[in-house]
């Protein structure tokens, strides 16, 4: 319980942080070459799956 009660408290400072308009970072965007990438490797998958029915 304190585990989840330490992750609201972390959550909701960093939303009173965003919200006072700080910039908390995070990971960058997904860029266009790794969402084209994504959906190869799933279309792959998809048409294996399918093969295999």
């Amino acid at each position: 319980k304190e585990n989840i009660r330490q992750r609201l408290n972390m959550r909701d400072f960093f939303d009173s942080l965003r919200s006072s308009g700080i910039h908390t970072g995070g990971p960058s965007s997904i860029s266009q070459s790794d969402r084209t990438a994504f959906a190869n490797q799933l279309d792959r998958l998809l048409r294996r799956s399918n093969r295999n029915r």
